[in-house]
């Protein structure tokens, strides 16, 4: 009875296996996220593909980061709103304490800037004032704006060495010129409410987030504006369905894209400066996003990625160059959309492999043209047509086939021959026709 038992229970075990019930899952090739996995043999991802941090998140080192700054090293600066610090990451991707911030001289340490000097200086929110790295190991007061502005947000150095900073609750701008701080330009909270994060383009012209009200009822700002000593003009109407409470901007290196973080809406934006459109690149979903949650700061690396603070997850998340040239279906010598490299036979034709054709009627299975030509205005056996190129969209297809398109007339001439031309007779045909007509002479010679 054992025995049996015992048999049985193998039996029952090795049909288990068999089936795949006590196999382990297998992990499945994720095609698109920029790993080459198993069963692929590459991938180039897609533009804006989430990368994964930029360093291990530690709060206790570095706590609800709000904006970063690129230094000439490839690394960068960032602030610690929470931890009170302003902490420093290398090109390697390594997080290190750069500066405790005393909360007697900086409390809520916001935006942050280079000096001329290469040191970084942040806006204390709550101490108004700015403050920064004294070279020294330490940190000294660059001026208190509280006589001016309140709750300094954001801080940008011009290239004659002016600083601009904005007030958040304040709703204005001024600037700093090294000894005396003044208002700059108007303030109006019906376009600009809750500003931050300044940026100059290589014009010198000023662009500002307009935070604004995250009240739905009250959708007065939630845009970008550009600012001058004269006007605030927005570059777009808010859309709380697809942007609540942008914080920060960056631009790309044509500085025709601006790229938007949505505080409130966890999302990136871009805006096309040219023609004003709006469209997000990087959505809230956090299964394609990498979990971005509450993001404000936002720049693009020297390897063209863009870096986006994720203050609520202590990090901030890297997302692939957005010009970068993904898999594509479309584009010749590159990674296809299934993660497979280029081949014979994709439909593409591939001049790095020496392909000469792919998937036309004159190409062999090694991609190389053959026999008949389409395309060269001589209407061959296997052609329906033939009108001296390979093009689409004119009647006569790459292939040399008709297109649903304005068919030709009886009588047009395509690749050099008329269509339902009359066929010359042949000699045969002219011996039949003329065979009796001699027969016929020649009885009459005979008869008379």
């Amino acid at each position: 009875m054992r025995k049996t038992l015992i048999k049985l229970f193998s039996k029952t075990l090795f049909l288990l296996l068999l089936t795949g019930i006590f196999l382990p899952p297998t992990a499945h090739a994720i095609c698109g996220n920029a790993i080459v996995e198993e069963g692929e043999s590459c991938d180039l991802g897609a533009p804006l593909t989430f990368l994964g941090s930029a360093f291990p998140s530690n709060s206790a080192m570095l706590s609800y980061p709000s904006f970063l700054v690129f230094d000439d090293n490839g690394g960068f600066y960032v602030t610690g709103s929470q931890s009170n610090n302003i902490a420093y990451v290398s090109a390697e991707g390594v997080l290190t304490n750069f500066l405790d911030l005393p909360p007697a001289l900086c409390s809520i340490p916001s935006g942050i800037t280079l000096d001329p000097n290469g040191h970084p200086c942040v806006t204390c929110m709550s101490t108004n004032n700015v403050v920064c790295d004294n070279g020294d190991g330490g940190a000294e007061e660059l001026v208190d704006t509280s006589d001016t502005l309140s709750f300094p947000s954001g801080l940008v150095y011009d290239d004659l060495g002016n600083l601009y900073i904005t007030g958040s609750i304040s709703d204005n701008v001024a600037v700093f010129n090294g000894t005396d701080l003044s208002p700059f330009g108007i303030s109006d909270p019906n376009l600009m409410d809750r500003p931050f994060s300044p940026i100059l383009n290589s014009n010198g012209d000023l662009f500002i987030v307009s935070s604004g009200d995250a009240n739905p009822a009250a959708p007065k700002t939630h845009t970008v504006v550009s600012f001058s000593d004269l006007s605030i003009d927005q570059l777009f109407e808010p859309n709380l369905s697809l942007l609540v409470s942008p914080a920060g901007i960056t631009l790309d290196q044509t500085e025709t894209l601006m790229y938007i973080t949505g505080a409130d809406s966890d999302n990136v934006v871009r805006l096309d400066l040219n023609d004003g459109s709006l469209e997000e690149v990087i959505s809230a979903n956090p299964d394609t996003n990498g979990g971005l949650d509450i993001p404000n700061g936002i720049a693009f690396g020297p390897d063209g990625n863009l870096y986006v603070v994720s203050a609520a997850t202590h990090e901030v998340l890297v997302y692939l160059n957005p010009n970068h040239q993904g898999n594509s279906d479309e584009t010749p010598n590159t990674c296809r959309l299934d993660c497979q490299a280029p081949h014979c036979g994709d439909g593409i034709i591939d001049s790095d492999l020496g392909e000469e054709c792919d998937g036309e009627i004159n190409c062999n299975d090694s991609c190389q043209l053959v026999g008949l030509f389409c395309g060269n205005s001589i209407l061959d056996s296997e052609e329906e047509c033939d009108d001296g190129n390979q093009d689409d969209g004119d009647g006569c297809s790459r292939l040399c086939l008709y297109e649903n398109i304005n068919l030709p007339s009886e009588n047009a001439n395509i690749g050099g021959c008329k269509l339902n031309a009359t066929a010359p007779s042949s000699p045969l045909s002219l011996i039949y026709f003329l065979a009796p007509l001699a027969l016929l002479a020649f009885r009459s010679r005979r008869l008379s």
